[in-house]
């Protein structure tokens, strides 16, 4: 399992496309179905694109937006025909990884409340669950002190 940074068009082509089959991940993550929209996110100096790789196929993707004060949002998905494999859990590792390379003093995950799936993924890899946010989303939290 790898997370491989990317700008790459054609990986974002490939994101729309899972998406636009998966009815969950469409409602999920809206923002990520127009590969034009995904170019203006990940083209922000504060934001780092991942694609998740298992054993060499792309099986999903990370987006981590770092703000003020080291704080980073991050959303991730795994293709619907990779779910329950472990593969989540295993990104987000790599992820803390990754974040503390980058001077990350928190890491914050939105999801959705009826998403249990991502929830036992981050409650697994020592996130707690905070507060909600306006938008009904509950934000998990881990420290990297």
């Amino acid at each position: 399992m790898k997370l491989i940074k990317t700008t790459d068009l054609d990986n974002f082509i490939l994101i729309e496309s899972w998406l636009s089959k998966d009815e969950i991940g469409k409602k999920e993550l809206s923002q990520y179905q127009d590969t034009k929209q995904i170019l203006i996110l990940v083209n922000r100096l504060n934001r780092h694109f991942f694609l998740i790789i298992n054993k060499s196929e792309k099986v999903g993707f990370i987006d981590l937006e770092i703000q003020a004060e080291d704080n980073a949002y991050f959303s991730f998905y795994i293709k619907s025909d990779k779910r329950g494999q472990g593969l989540g859990g295993l990104a987000v590792k790599k992820l803390i990884e990754i974040s503390k390379g980058l001077g990350v003093r928190k890491l914050i995950g939105e999801v959705n409340p009826s998403n249990k799936n991502s929830q036992k993924v981050l409650f697994k890899e020592g996130f707690i669950e905070e507060k909600r946010d306006k938008n009904g989303y509950t934000e998990f939290c881990i420290s990297l002190n």
